[in-house]
């Protein structure tokens, strides 16, 4: 049997050419520099906006309006918005009742401090969103606040 000779046809590298710069004599100039012109900042392309993202536009602006004369109306009726937070429930809030409102596991990264009118929480470790978002709900049903005060931030629930 013959034996097929295997070839290989990647081609050879070729010897680099070492390039010296150019000499200049006293009797040549170089030619002229060429400016390179700064980039221009282009103003951005926008498509035409289809009819039917018209339409959905021209909604949304009708709802706004709607929303707007409606939130006037209430507060022509009602007064302005007291926005402070108050005890939903009209419970009295012990520190016991305020504990058993947390999963034992949220219930130990956390301080209750009990003083005579109020309930403070501090967390004792960085708790992240998803713990924070946890015990803020629980603290907002029982009427209470969360107050950012830098390293002193806390929760407090009104006992009343």
């Amino acid at each position: 049997m013959a034996q097929k000779q295997i070839t290989d046809n990647t081609p050879s590298p070729q010897p680099q050419k070492i390039m010296k710069p150019p000499v200049i004599t006293q009797n040549q100039t170089l030619p002229p520099v060429v400016p390179v012109p700064k980039p221009t900042k282009t103003e951005p392309q926008y498509k035409p906006i289809p009819p039917e993202l018209k339409i959905i536009l021209d909604a949304l602006e009708e709802f706004e309006g709607i929303a707007y004369a409606a939130r006037n109306k209430i507060y022509q009726l009602y007064g302005p918005v007291d926005y402070q937070i108050q005890n939903s429930t009209g419970k009295h809030h012990t520190l016991e009742d305020v504990r058993m409102s947390f999963p034992e596991e949220i219930e130990a990264k956390l301080d209750f401090i009990e003083q005579t009118d109020k309930i403070i929480i501090k967390s004792k470790m960085f708790l992240g969103t998803e713990t924070f978002a946890k015990i803020a709900s629980a603290v907002r049903g029982m009427g209470g606040q969360y107050i950012s005060a830098g390293k002193d931030s806390h929760f407090e629930i009104k006992k009343v």
